[in-house]
């Protein structure tokens, strides 16, 4: 007896816990629907709720309505939380426009918490490429022993959340490794890296910061 009434009481608050969560989802497509062109034409798919970092509900998913001509635009991915709603508008031909939704969209936590975590962190990308610089600049430039400035980036990836982009601490002393090769092997580049000009560094960062945010965002893809 005493065991029906645990496993009726497990049941009960799993039942319970499933109908708030329905009840959130409903309640979000609903309020969606109103922010649309036409809210009797709008669908969604392959919607879940999550909560993100901040503690915050979601409603992630896709998205299908009309438009002010009367026809479906596709559908598209969205997120809405308190922030209000957000499309990626796959057909703009704004870049920025897109930019900015995808950045949304990662922010809310759709893309899972460590897309969330670097889009509300974007410093991290430059932080990262600048310890791979100064390595370079220690060693190659100043001739210091290659332990040495590895020891310092390995305590900035443990205290700049590195472990964002490299998953742990092996993974960053291999990048370091085939990084500074790559440098020491290229008679330009290490003449440019003993001049120690400000434009060479700061070209190197936002090259470096840029193509290390495509290269995580290609990762997730596959």
């Amino acid at each position: 007896m005493r065991k029906s009434l645990i496993l009726g009481l497990i049941f009960s608050i799993a039942a319970s816990a499933q109908a708030a969560e329905t009840a959130f989802i409903v309640k979000a497509q609903n309020d969606v629907k109103q922010l649309m062109k036409d809210p009797d034409s709008t669908n969604f798919r392959n919607v879940r709720e999550i909560t993100n970092t901040l503690g915050n509900k979601v409603l992630c998913g896709q998205i299908n309505s009309k438009n002010s001509y009367g026809g479906y635009v596709g559908f598209m991915p969205f997120s809405y939380s308190n922030e209000g709603l957000n499309i990626i508008d796959m057909n703009s031909r704004n870049t920025f426009t897109v930019m900015a939704s995808v950045d949304r969209y990662e922010k809310d936590g759709c893309e899972g918490e460590r897309f969330e975590r670097l889009a509300r962190n974007p410093d991290v990308y430059k932080n990262y490429c600048a310890a791979f610089y100064q390595v370079f600049t220690d060693v190659i430039a100043d001739g210091q022993p290659k332990e040495v400035a590895f020891e310092t980036a390995m305590k900035k990836y443990r205290e700049q959340n590195f472990n964002l982009i490299l998953k742990d601490e092996k993974e960053m002393n291999t990048a370091l490794e085939s990084n500074l090769k790559v440098m020491e092997d290229n008679p330009a580049t290490v003449k440019m890296i003993k001049k120690k000009r400000d434009g060479d560094y700061k070209q190197y960062l936002n090259g470096c910061a840029a193509i290390t945010k495509q290269a995580i965002e290609q990762e997730s893809k596959k």
